[in-house]
């Protein structure tokens, strides 16, 4: 796990302004146990995206810094004077973490002396440190960093995993599956080649559409690692899968086709029971999967089955999945895909014998 981010808006308009915001980098990068992120001139969307408001995003702390950037006369008569407008639009994204994802995030905001209060730091009770010369800033901002205590944002891998071995086997999974053309009339005598299990025509023909039914489902499973050092308190996945008419659908193991009970044919008798970590639920638009991983340990992993996929041809299904956390102050985001090949097939009245155990 990194060591947890502080990020700092300052302004790049003079050089005495860049040497600041330098200066706080240098001051947290060696002096305390964080790491400064110090946001340079984007000039593209992408930079913006992937840089400053991922930074944000992943932020323990936030150090703003506004200097003056001119008045203005209001309607009304009085006289505002501003500050950065790249400064203002940092400290409301940090509110917004704040206040409405309730993720926490340490705020320290300086303002040059003489800029007005206005926009939505009149809605917030930030406290902001005045300030004359750049040494002010430094020496208080090195007392607030001193009371700090600031988790790390933890570090997750999602994959999807062996069966058989509980294995990770990367972010694409190859499922296949069977349609099954069941025979349009099943045996219903004792005599011939067949024997006579297979006299008993309503049990022949639930068992043959039970073992359609599940030639027709591929299971899958999860693997969540907790790559840090810290636990990852009540982690928990979300996948949406954007819908496709009817080509396929998803359920977990308390859905799948239940084998017939009370035959002669030694089939199950007793009623399972399920406890699962994970919920399947069919919206407008998607099919939504909930997981629930629980507390993963530093370094440790949990796996997760009992999903199922129906699909009537062959295809891939792009799916997104978040991860969530108590400590994760944004969601970890997965594309992942499931490739489905899906291969007819007839059966015969001596393929239904064999599944039932009535055919040498």
């Amino acid at each position: 796990m990194g060591k947890p981010l502080g990020f700092i808006s300052c302004g790049q308009f003079s050089e005495e302004e860049k040497e600041l915001g330098l200066a706080i980098v240098e001051m947290i990068d060696g002096e305390s146990p964080y790491e400064a992120y110090f946001a340079e001139n984007q000039n593209t969307l992408e930079g913006l995206s992937s840089n400053i408001l991922s930074a944000l995003g992943r932020a323990a702390a936030f150090v703003g810094v506004m200097h003056h950037r001119g008045e203005i006369q209001t309607p009304d008569g009085p006289l505002v004077r501003r500050g950065s407008v790249w400064v203002e639009q940092e400290v409301a994204i940090a509110a917004f973490i704040q206040n409405a994802l309730k993720r926490p995030i340490v705020v320290a905001l300086y303002l040059q002396k003489g800029i007005s209060l206005e926009g939505i730091r009149q809605q917030l009770r930030l406290k902001p440190f005045e300030f004359d010369a750049p040494e002010q800033v430094l020496a208080d901002l090195r007392q607030k960093v001193r009371t700090w205590t600031l988790d790390a944002q933890p570090t997750v891998d999602l994959q999807f995993a062996s069966e058989d071995r509980r294995q990770p086997i990367g972010r694409r999974i190859e499922l296949s599956t069977e349609r099954w053309t069941l025979p349009d009339d099943l045996p219903d005598r004792e005599s011939g080649p067949l024997g006579g299990l297979m006299n008993d025509p309503p049990t022949v023909k639930a068992v043959a559409q039970y073992h359609a039914e599940r030639a027709e489902t591929a299971s899958f499973a999860f693997l969540l690692r907790n790559c840090g050092d810290e636990p990852l308190r009540n982690a928990k996945a979300e996948i949406n899968v954007a819908k496709s008419g009817d080509d396929f659908h998803f359920v977990d193991a308390s859905e799948t086709p239940e084998e017939p009970r009370g035959s002669r044919f030694g089939l199950n008798l007793s009623t399972p029971t399920f406890n699962l970590p994970l919920r399947v639920e069919s919206l407008r638009d998607v099919w939504r999967i909930e997981v629930d991983f629980g507390t993963v340990s530093p370094k440790a992993t949990v796996y997760v089955d009992g999903l199922y996929v129906y699909a009537r041809r062959t295809m891939v299904i792009p799916i997104e999945v978040e991860v969530f956390a108590d400590n994760l102050r944004t969601p970890v985001r997965v594309p992942m895909d499931i490739s489905v090949a899906v291969t007819e097939r007839t059966i015969s009245n001596y393929d239904v014998a064999k599944l039932i155990g009535a055919a040498e």
